[in-house]
């Protein structure tokens, strides 16, 4: 995941400059993001860790156990259909 500084916080206060970073997951598609790398080198970095991770068979049994469980169905699907249209993109 990336690291996003709260408004006010020391960290936020450190860093004026920030990246806007995909993140396939979440609600916010575009997350202000304090990295010192450059927003292309970033953002092929973490997708490769999104694939290599949620991709695996575990993690997507898993998480899809969880949403059945939780009564979040709905919200499994969109995460799904979110991934799956970053990852093939």
């Amino acid at each position: 995941s990336s690291l996003t500084a709260m408004p006010g916080t020391p960290i936020s206060m450190q860093y004026q400059h920030t990246l806007n970073v995909k993140n396939p997951l979440d609600r916010d598609v575009q997350r202000e993001t304090i990295s010192d790398l450059q927003t292309d080198e970033l953002q092929e970095l973490m997708r490769e860790a999104w694939l290599g991770f949620y991709l695996r068979p575990k993690p997507m049994l898993q998480l899809s156990i969880d949403s059945w469980r939780s009564g979040s169905f709905r919200e499994g699907l969109r995460m799904a259909v979110g991934l799956g249209r970053w990852a093939l993109r």
